[in-house]
């Protein structure tokens, strides 16, 4: 998560950086295979987790 959260921020200094590009596609490819694992999970604790991770990418997407 804080390695998506720093390639964020890189791509948003330097968004024509080849190399913040090939990072954030290689952490995307991750996300997206949480992503399915997550629907397996039934604890609420995690589920608590995972959107708390969720609106940390998501202000992170948007600076604040």
């Amino acid at each position: 998560m804080t390695s998506y959260v720093e390639v964020l921020k890189k791509y948003k200094a330097n968004p024509t950086d080849a190399t913040i590009l090939s990072e954030y596609s290689e952490l995307s490819q991750k996300a997206a295979e949480m992503s399915k694992q997550s629907k397996d999970c039934t604890d609420s604790k995690y589920s608590l987790k995972l959107l708390e991770l969720s609106q940390k990418i998501t202000k992170a997407m948007i600076g604040h």
